[in-house]
């Protein structure tokens, strides 16, 4: 069963209060770019920073902007999701259960009684496949045409009284389709990353597509195994994943993540308070940039008619 790919914007609302919420479960399909947003009635101080549980376990910040976090669904991320409040222990939002469907995946063909098979004996193919929602129907082939004499849609197909016509190639979809990133390590802006797919299939796979946050990239031009990014930007970060496409149907690699990293830029620095600022008062100099991963480390400099000397440290500067 091939499921139709398409994107949707979907909005899980998850209610930190002290009171107990009802979140209705929410299912998607696999491809679509999913948000769950946190959300508190109560009375924060400061700037609450939220922390995400996939079930009941802390999630990394790879795909989190703090009260809301966004992915691209895969089969992986079936499973309960709740928001909390850091240093809140006991502000925690009820459990909402993300179910994610997706087409058949890792389809493979077994063969029973293993080893020779000989004339007049019987033997049985079995068919299994990962689906959610399980397989509804399976059809089977030899070389590569539909076998017409079997009729129904099971998971197994048996040969009784077994002829040597019977002999052949049985033929299956693409599966344990993979991606691989090379070099491996930390990417860094302005260097070259390729992106390699892998898939067993019989016959050969004959075309692969690369897809970013569920989109076709329609600037690599091509069928081919391997996707090559120069000069990479922070923009190219994202999740990754290919489909591969033979005579008998289609196979979907998981999600890979690309992270790119860049130093510091559009370094800018802020007043406060703005406007006139009068001898004896104070004032707070900020400093902002947009890095990754983010600025560890900020210095202060004051330049005067004698030279520029360093003067403090910390992303705020205060002066009375």
């Amino acid at each position: 069963m091939l499921l139709q790919r398409y994107m949707i914007f979907v909005v899980l609302s998850l209610t930190v209060q002290d009171q107990q919420v009802e979140v209705n479960p929410a299912t998607v399909t696999e491809r679509q770019w999913v948000t769950m947003t946190c959300r508190t009635t109560c009375t924060l101080s400061g700037s609450p920073a939220f922390i995400w549980y996939k079930n009941k376990l802390p999630l990394s910040t790879t795909n989190m902007y703090n009260n809301y976090l966004q992915f691209t669904a895969s089969s992986e991320d079936s499973g309960s999701y709740s928001c909390g409040v850091r240093g809140q222990t006991n502000l925690s939002s009820p459990a909402v259960t993300l179910s994610v469907r997706y087409a058949p995946k890792s389809t493979s063909v077994s063969v029973s009684p293993s080893g020779e098979i000989v004339e007049g004996s019987s033997v049985t193919l079995t068919c299994s496949s990962n689906a959610n929602p399980p397989v509804q129907r399976y059809t089977w082939f030899k070389n590569s045409r539909a076998i017409t004499s079997w009729r129904g849609s099971e998971q197994s197909y048996t040969i009784k009284d077994i002829k040597p016509s019977d002999s052949g190639e049985y033929y299956y979809a693409p599966k344990s389709t993979s991606v691989s990133v090379s070099p491996s390590g930390e990417i860094v802006e302005g260097g070259s990353v390729t992106l390699t797919c892998s898939s067993n299939a019989n016959p050969p796979v004959q075309r692969y597509t690369w897809f970013k946050k569920s989109r076709a990239i329609t600037s690599w031009r091509g069928s081919e195994q391997s996707y090559t990014i120069k000069d990479i930007k922070p923009s190219d970060s994202g999740e990754y994943y290919c489909e591969a496409v033979n005579g008998v149907g289609r196979g979907w690699s998981s999600h890979i993540p690309l992270n790119v990293q860049y130093a510091p830029k559009s370094t800018s620095v802020s007043v406060s308070p703005s406007g006139e600022i009068v001898e004896g008062g104070s004032v707070t100099l900020t400093c902002s940039s947009n890095a990754n991963p983010p600025v560890h480390r900020y210095t202060w400099f004051k330049k005067n008619d004698t030279g520029v000397w360093q003067t403090g440290s910390g992303q705020s500067l205060n002066t009375y």
